[in-house]
């Protein structure tokens, strides 16, 4: 009687296991990605559906892949959809920005047709009033320059760094040099200074004179507006940085003007308006005076 039972259980634990395809008890092959029970006769039939990944192996070894490329391709197609959204909100973002200039450049062209359109008509009321050669009309003319004057851009800016003039006082100019330094002129101090980095160097202290305004050059000189003390005189001035030991002038037939530069031996020659023309090196000039 034992016999008979044990024989049923273990007939019973086999019908458990069959063909997913057939039935068929007992299937020597399993689908790992399915996961599936298949017969020989119904591996072929099982792969030949391409719409899903397959993985048969022997029932025993059941279970030992393990189901990568379903979640891989799950996290691909949400890292695209992310990316996705990123770019289209970039995309949103950059067709605003255009509308935006867009609309703007149309008000601004309208703008400067109306102002064409407005000047146009003015020139040709003012050829008019030429016309008329009417005195009346030309003194009860009121002038609309003013309505036409473009005022700057307001900027905001920002503060990169800022420097403390060396005497404290407010200075009266700046320039920057080709070398990308400050300058400024002390109007107060009579002197003419320049910042590099956070050093101050004094370039020049005035006597009897007070710089104003200045410019630097393309050639990298310094033309600086100066006042005399009395504020009776002013003159522009070039500084280039080399000095010049000047101890004789005169002036010749022609009224140009001759100085003596001793350091460098040569006379140096300027015309009536100031202007530079040439010097004397050349001619065995030692220690030039007079």
């Amino acid at each position: 009687m034992e016999v008979f039972e044990t024989m049923d259980t273990e007939r019973s634990a086999q019908d458990l296991i069959r063909c997913g395809l057939c039935e068929t008890p007992v299937p020597p092959m399993h689908c790992d990605i399915c996961h599936i029970n298949l017969c020989k006769a119904c591996v072929g039939e099982h792969l030949s559906d391409e719409s899903k990944d397959h993985k048969v192996v022997p029932f025993s070894k059941r279970g030992s892949t393990i189901n990568y490329p379903k979640s891989l391709d799950k996290q691909g197609e949400a890292l695209h959809r992310e990316i996705d959204i990123i770019i289209q909100g970039m995309k949103s973002e950059i067709e605003n920005m255009e509308a935006q200039y867009i609309a703007a450049k149309d008000r601004q062209e309208d703008a400067i047709n109306q102002t064409m359109s407005e000047l146009t008509q003015i020139i040709l009321n003012l050829q008019n009033l030429l016309d008329y050669n009417d005195f009346c009309l030309v003194s009860e003319y009121t002038s609309r320059t003013e309505a036409f004057r473009s005022l700057p851009a307001q900027f905001q800016g920002e503060l990169l760094k800022s420097a403390q003039t060396k005497s404290g006082n407010k200075p009266k100019d700046i320039a920057v040099t080709r070398n990308g330094d400050l300058v400024y002129t002390d109007y107060d101090d009579s002197s003419i200074n320049l910042v590099s980095g956070t050093q101050i160097q004094t370039l020049v202290t005035l006597q009897e004179w007070r710089p104003r305004g200045l410019c630097s050059t393309s050639s990298g000189d310094l033309l600086v507006i100066m006042d005399s003390d009395d504020d009776k005189q002013t003159k522009v001035v070039r500084f280039s940085g080399s000095k010049q030991k000047q101890i004789g002038i005169t002036t010749d037939s022609q009224a140009n003007i001759l100085t003596v530069d001793a350091n460098k031996n040569r006379v140096h020659i300027i015309d009536k308006d100031g202007h530079f023309l040439r010097y004397i090196h050349n001619c065995g000039l030692q220690g030039p005076n007079g």
